[in-house]
């Protein structure tokens, strides 16, 4: 079935050498009366479903359900992901750590950075490519005391569809700034997934109500 899926439903590759993965998550909501222990809110229960989803066969490659108070990072921070491949993120999953430990194991990533990030410009490079406004080397600091910095890479764009500019934070220096923006584009493949599963795939009884029984269902 993977076999025959796989080259029906891959994104566009956009000439990368790994897998290009989308980390993302969405809430499930649930019957706060019967899944006591899934509280959210006070008159409302969810869980959350954490989903790595490869774009080539667009197919979970792996998936973790907790509670709806857990954070994205949180379970970002455990997952393996496979060496070489290109890690697409939104700005929930924002953590310079994070991201150092990531660029140690070999694993690059592409993400939107948060309207109010520190850093400072340590080489601008040539903004090539259509919409490109800049192309920048950054370092982070942690800490005020910390002396090592982790240095990333800052590519502003202009959206000529949205008419907007974003900027893009990735530890990739090879690639053009133009398929840096492409590879962020392609993050709504996930959301596509979680629209289609809750769509589809609806769950109309339960086998029990425990946590366990739930994740075996979902």
């Amino acid at each position: 079935m993977m076999a025959k899926l796989g080259p029906a439903q891959s994104a566009p590759r956009l000439g990368l050498p790994g897998k290009l993965l989308s980390l993302d998550s969405t809430v499930i909501d649930l019957c706060a009366k019967v899944f006591d222990w899934a509280r959210y809110r006070t008159a409302k229960g969810a869980v959350k479903l954490h989903l790595l989803l490869d774009h080539a066969g667009l197919i979970p490659h792996y998936a973790v359900i907790t509670d709806s108070k857990t954070s994205d990072i949180a379970v970002a921070s455990q997952l393996e992901m496979p060496k070489g491949s290109m890690l697409v993120v939104d700005r929930g999953y924002c953590d310079y750590s994070w991201f150092a430990t990531s660029t140690a194991k070999q694993v690059q990533f592409v993400t939107r950075l948060k309207d109010n990030a520190s850093y400072v410009t340590v080489e601008t490079r040539p903004a090539e490519g259509q919409g490109v406004i800049a192309d920048e080397i950054v370092a982070f600091v942690k800490h005020a005391s910390e002396e090592n910095e982790n240095f990333f890479r800052l590519v502003r764009y202009r959206d000529p569809e949205a008419a907007r500019e974003l900027t893009f934070l990735t530890n990739d220096r090879e690639l053009t700034a133009a398929i840096i923006a492409a590879i962020y584009k392609q993050r709504w493949q996930v959301d596509l997934f979680f629209k289609a599963i809750k769509q589809n795939l609806r769950i109309k009884s339960f086998a029990g109500t425990s946590a366990n029984a739930l994740k075996i269902l979902i």
